[in-house]
């Protein structure tokens, strides 16, 4: 016997929820999507009688149960964002807002959250990885992310610093030992 709709999108969200922090946005968008795979697997006899629920009407209500129960906190997933962001692909206010956005933040929320980004460090980090580009080609990369002018050339000066303060490395002969 089937579980009703409810108890079962519960059980979704739950799992969902269990992996990472989520939007009620985007949990509610995917407890959508779980419902209608579901009404549409289903046998045509049973499909016939869970044909009237309203997948998405459903999935709003789980997500305001989870809410109020405070499971799920949008303020919470903003930060937690950010912060993922930050350590691991930074971005810069611009992207990250609209990234928010997407997720259904609102744009007082996410404004706030991208108020935090340090868009120097965020650029500095961006630059690092891409170490293979010319600085002319940097600073269009890092423009094109949406990084101010600023940010993108303070990046570009520090790693062409960086990479002119390391050592040269010598590949065939140790130099220490051969006299002058």
């Amino acid at each position: 016997m089937n579980a009703p709709p409810s108890v079962s999108l519960l059980h979704h969200a739950l799992k969902l929820l269990s992996i990472r922090p989520r939007s009620r946005h985007e949990l509610t968008l995917r407890l959508t999507q779980i419902c209608e795979k579901r009404k549409r697997s289903l046998r045509p006899v049973v499909r016939g009688a869970f044909s009237v629920i309203d997948c998405g009407a459903a999935a709003r209500v789980v997500v305001e149960g989870l809410a109020e129960d405070g499971h799920l906190d949008d303020r919470a997933y903003a930060a937690w964002h950010a912060e993922q962001r930050a350590l691991h692909r930074p971005r810069s206010r611009i992207k990250l807002s609209s990234e928010l956005h997407q997720r259904g933040i609102s744009s007082s929320l996410a404004t706030e959250e991208c108020g935090k980004v340090d868009e120097s460090r965020a650029a500095a980090a961006v630059a690092k990885r891409k170490s293979s580009l010319s600085d002319d080609s940097l600073l269009k990369v890092l423009l094109r992310q949406g990084f101010p002018l600023r940010a993108a050339t303070a990046a570009v000066r520090m790693r062409r610093s960086a990479l002119d303060s390391e050592p040269l490395e010598l590949e065939s002969e140790d130099v220490s030992d051969t006299e002058i």
